[in-house]
């Protein structure tokens, strides 16, 4: 499985992929983003943008169960796309 519904802190429910580069889950929610309800080849738009406390960002677009980073992530060196990782149940 490359996607999995969970909640949030606070109870919200969001979709999570594990981010490659970043080697953590990353998060969107339903209601900022549209996705293919496919746990193994998941899409999801619009591109995700994850902001770190250090300043650095991760870039990227989920499509077909593919993650492509975009030029502006810094928080990595990954680039072009790579094939979702698992996510833990």
């Amino acid at each position: 499985m490359k996607a999995k519904l969970t909640k949030t802190l606070d109870g919200k429910d969001c979709i999570a992929i594990k981010c490659p580069g970043c080697r953590i889950e990353h998060h969107c929610h339903p209601s900022n983003h549209s996705w293919s309800s496919d746990f193994e080849n998941p899409t999801i738009n619009p591109s995700l943008l994850q902001t770190f406390g250090t300043g650095q960002i991760c870039h990227s677009w989920v499509k077909s169960g593919f993650i492509e980073f975009l030029p502006d992530t810094t928080r990595h060196s990954l680039r072009g796309l790579h094939p979702l990782p698992e996510v833990s149940p």
